[in-house]
């Protein structure tokens, strides 16, 4: 099979007319309908007027695949998206017969007609651009066999919760059970070149040339220049690698293609190229473009090429480093992580490590930000989806804290929590649980845990807060040992305490806050009394050499509780 390496620059260039703002008035009392809709879906009354989903035998893991249709003779490859449902397909007897779809979902206000059954339904408008780009990619490399496709929008019915919370507690058994995925990184709009100019630099690096030798040989190369801006454009700057579920769609997924605007690459060319190769190329690049008067001229670079232009969007990301990082590097993570997935027995991280690349995730319904890594993690510690209309996302944090806590029978978790926790933190989300989303980016947590003796407690239970929120309050035993008193001038920030120590802190810590070592942690934290309760603000650090301190204080604090000494107290954390 030949992979597609360039684009119908020619094809039909037209108006979808059937591309529309479905954006819903507002009722009368200000409420939403959400008979059919769930805030992040597009609102499909007609379509449920018409058609009924069958119920999916759920028990034997059941989904449904939609037939796409070939092209009728005379339409271009814009023409509407024509397929059937299949209902109750079983993933075990399909395994192997079947492709995924993985796209970036969108605006979904923004929407495009497609037909199912027949009848029109109201899909993002991105997913249609991607059934185009999945037409023409099976027309010319799969055209004897019929395309049977997976697509989340229409294949789950999003009108009932309790199915869309199934469907997406089996999505890693979907995608691994697909023969590949097909990965549409553009929108509508795109413009070609960008795969095929990856192509073409794909096959250059094979001739081992250096970076620089390459920008030298095709600096005065318009099409070279139009190729990488296209693919800076519509391949590495696509919105489909800050998706949270594409990790899951991705790396579980047997085999896979990359499709942009009519043009194909297979993941592992892409890999090879798509890197730190494409950085080296970046810098070179924006080496060339740094046009200073007064710096003298070099040999073979005056300044940018005649070819370039104001719009290049490397020489735009040339003077913003840290955003073509933060995208390369959202890329290169996981490209690594499939590379890795795919070299062996596959052995899936904690849900703990997972949830660390949230930083670097988008998703329309905040609540997939954790419910996309379930697939992907060693366990769940009991959380499921939920979509259930009157679950948010904070619900889903606390849920989850409890059940690590509740799992591990300690509270070593805490120390993830004062690493996520700041100034702007959502007021939902109590003290004691992290907020995945201000997980720093870059920097790992700290393994220190690790290496100490696992303590266990009795000692700890959950407790509903003054509004009668059951799980929100976090009650524990512990013994407080010290108490800050005044701020020093020092990075990390210091505090002098009542002891005449000083204290390196992290969080958001300030003066009379109380230095605690609780049943169940190894680590020293820093709570703040607000009323009958205290608040976690932040952590005492230590080094390796001060470990057997910590390990001391927690040995003790354990005896002292074993025996119901007067020193420990009963507290109750917000």
């Amino acid at each position: 099979m030949n992979t597609l390496s360039s684009v119908k620059n020619e094809l039909p260039s037209v108006v979808l007319p059937s591309i529309r703002d479905s954006r819903l008035p507002p009722s009368g009392d200000g409420s939403r309908d959400t008979k059919y809709d769930n805030l992040y879906t597009p609102k499909n009354d007609d379509f449920y007027s018409h058609f009924r989903y069958e119920d999916l035998n759920q028990a034997e893991h059941n989904i449904r695949l939609l037939r796409v249709k070939c092209l009728d003779p005379g339409d271009d490859e814009h023409a509407q998206v024509r397929c059937d449902l299949l209902d109750n397909q079983s993933v075990t007897a399909m395994r192997g017969k079947f492709t995924t779809l993985s796209y970036g979902a969108g605006n979904p206000h923004t929407t495009e007609t497609i037909f199912v059954n027949g009848i029109c339904f109201n899909a993002f408008a991105n997913l249609g651009h991607a059934l185009r780009q999945a037409r023409y990619f099976w027309k010319n490399n799969f055209d004897k066999q019929e395309l049977l496709l997976w697509a989340d929008q229409v294949c789950i019915n999003q009108s009932n919760p309790e199915e869309r919370s199934q469907q997406v507690n089996l999505m890693g058994d979907i995608y691994r059970s697909a023969e590949h995925a097909l990965i549409c990184l553009s929108v509508e709009g795109n413009v070609p070149g960008g795969i095929a100019w990856l192509h073409q630099l794909s096959h250059t690096f094979a001739t081992e040339l250096q970076p620089t030798d390459i920008l030298h040989s095709k600096w005065e190369d318009k099409s070279f220049h139009l190729g990488w801006d296209a693919f800076l454009r519509t391949f590495l700057g696509s919105p489909w690698w800050s998706r949270a579920w594409v990790r899951q769609e991705f790396i579980r997924s047997p085999d896979a293609y990359f499709l942009a605007v009519y043009e194909s690459m297979h993941w592992k060319e892409a890999v090879d190229i798509v890197g730190l190769k494409m950085l080296d190329v970046y810098y070179s690049h924006k080496d060339w473009h740094a046009f200073d008067s007064s710096r003298p001229a070099t040999p073979n670079r005056s300044g940018p090429s005649e070819e370039s232009s104001d719009s290049c969007q490397a020489c735009i990301l040339g003077s913003n480093p840290n955003i073509f990082w933060e995208v390369g590097r959202r890329a290169d993570r996981l490209l690594k992580a499939k590379v890795k997935a795919a070299s062996g027995p596959v052995q899936h991280l904690d849900l703990l490590d997972n949830l660390r690349d949230i930083p670097f995730c988008k998703a329309s319904d905040p609540r997939d930000l954790i419910y996309a890594f379930l697939g992907l993690s060693e366990h769940s510690y009991g959380l499921y989806p939920d979509y259930s209309l009157n679950i948010t996302l904070p619900d889903v944090l606390i849920q989850l804290a409890r059940n690590i806590i509740s799992h591990d029978k300690n509270l070593n978790f805490l120390d993830m929590t004062c690493r996520t926790h700041h100034e702007k933190m959502d007021p939902n989300v109590p003290s004691w649980v992290p907020d995945w989303r201000n997980m720093p980016r870059f920097q790992a947590c700290r393994d220190i845990v690790k290496d100490q003796k696992t303590r266990t407690s009795t000692s700890i239970s959950f407790l509903p807060n003054e509004k009668g929120r059951q799980g929100r309050i976090l009650q524990v035993r512990g013994v407080c040992r010290d108490v800050l008193i005044s701020e020093m001038e020092a990075w990390p920030r210091q505090f002098l305490s009542a002891t005449g120590d000083k204290i390196p802190v992290l969080g958001m810590v300030g003066v009379n806050d109380e230095v605690w070592m609780l049943d169940g942690a190894n680590i020293l934290l820093i709570l703040r009394r607000q009323g009958h309760y205290h608040r976690l603000v932040g952590e005492v650090l230590v080094n390796i050499s001060e470990l057997s301190k910590i390990d001391f204080l927690a040995d003790e604090t354990t005896r002292l509780v074993a025996k119901n000494d007067a020193t420990v107290r009963l507290i109750n954390i917000c």
